[in-house]
């Protein structure tokens, strides 16, 4: 979800399949979920979800499959 995901910015990408580097990183989240770049993180998301709504995220999606996919949206 590179798209959507900004690494360290609104959350932390990872390599497909690498259930160890998802279970490091919640554990991580766990264990500073009270440090400052957990609570920008977080701000970043709401700030974002109060500038979002469905029908926009549809629409969005709806562009990056017909792109991928090779068509025309």
């Amino acid at each position: 979800l590179p798209y959507l995901i900004k690494d360290n910015v609104n959350g932390y990408t990872l390599e497909p399949h690498d259930f160890k580097g998802v279970a490091k990183r919640v554990n991580y989240v766990l264990d500073t979920i009270n440090s400052q770049e957990i609570k920008k993180i977080e701000e970043t998301n709401r700030l974002f979800g109060l500038q979002t709504s469905w029908s926009k995220v549809a629409q969005n999606m709806y562009h990056f499959y017909e792109e991928a996919k090779g068509g025309k949206s």
